[in-house]
Formats: structure tokens, sequence, C-alpha cells
């Protein structure tokens, strides 16, 4: 079980960092909210694979969209009327 530092919220969506920078994502994710890739909803907390081998250091949830960014200052977008970086 990953140590959880950070946790977010979006409207129906949550969202969690580690210790080691790893992003995670569940709830609704009609919109592609969760950045998992797909729209299905997600039932527990799943990684967001997007972010293999970079550091998350922060995310915030919307309605339908999230937010994050990375320890090299990228961010990233995903979601309703989002388009990823």
């Amino acid at each position: 079980m990953p140590h959880i530092v950070k946790i977010f919220c979006g409207a129906s969506h949550s969202l969690a960092l580690d210790g080691a920078g790893r992003a995670f994502a569940w709830g609704k994710n009609n919109q592609g909210q969760c950045g998992l890739g797909n729209r299905t909803d997600a039932f527990e907390p799943r990684v967001v694979s997007a972010f293999d081998g970079m550091v998350v250091v922060d995310m915030a949830g919307g309605w339908e969209h999230t937010l994050a960014c990375t320890q090299a200052g990228l961010a990233f977008s995903f979601g309703a009327g989002c388009v990823c970086r």
C-alpha cells in the first residue's frame, strides 16, 4: 500500500499523491477526468500511468476535469474541455 501524502477531490472523483510523487485517481470518469486513458468509472484508486517517470507535486480536481503539476514544472490537464499538456 502506498504512503499517501496529499489528497484532492473533484465534483465526483478523488485524487491522491504518494510519497514518491505517483498520482492516483478514482471515481466518476465520464469525461476522462481521472486521467486513466478511458471514460470508465474507477471504483478503487488507480495509478495515473500517464505520469510514469515523472514526479507529480500537486493536483486539483474540478467538475469534470483535473489539473496536475510535476516537479519539472510541467502542467497537465485532463477531462472535459482539456488537452493534455
